[in-house]
């Protein structure tokens, strides 16, 4: 038994030899260096709101991999284009006579990146989709006020949420 066992534990132990973990898995084709990040459409009526997404955008890939980040797709490997197609904010939470005081903000995006040297779609989703939701305070006028942190938040969390996606193929 105390054999059998030794056995199976040795054949475990040398089955495991040789497995590692790569530094990090990177599932964009080898390549790609140079990323174009271009200015994101805004087909909204909010102002400002390519400006923040982009940025954002533009960080992630610069904190997490050895890429080149441009604005010229023609001086990239890889094109990132993203068209804001949606933007709205909706109250789900109120109080007496029906004043909103949580709110749900939406942006809808369509989102596609390129392979330029084989002109291949390496990702696709035409109705993404960004939720963050925030409290408004008894101050009526806060309203636009706290609206900017919460689009700060969700650019944040759609720029590291997508940035994954592309670098791990996740």
């Amino acid at each position: 038994m105390i054999r059998t066992i030794a056995i199976f534990v040795l054949g475990v132990a040398l089955a495991a030899c040789g497995y590692k973990m790569s530094g990090r898995y990177n599932g964009l084709p080898e390549h790609i260096r140079t990323i174009a990040v271009p200015t994101f459409t805004n087909q909204t009526l909010r102002s400002g709101l390519e400006q923040t997404l982009t940025s954002a955008v533009k960080k992630e890939f610069l904190q997490r991999g050895s890429y080149r980040i441009v604005s010229d797709p023609a001086a990239a490997d890889a094109v990132l284009g993203v068209k804001i197609l949606n933007y709205a904010i909706t109250p789900i939470g109120v109080k007496g006579q029906n004043v909103g005081t949580v709110f749900l903000l939406m942006i809808e995006l369509d989102i596609q990146f390129t392979d330029r040297r084989d002109d291949k779609v390496l990702f696709r989703d035409g109705r993404f989709v960004i939720r963050e939701e925030y409290a408004l305070s008894d101050r009526a006028v806060d309203f636009y006020i706290e609206d900017a942190p919460a689009v700060e938040r969700a650019a944040r969390t759609f720029a590291a949420g997508l940035v994954a996606t592309l670098l791990e193929s996740f």
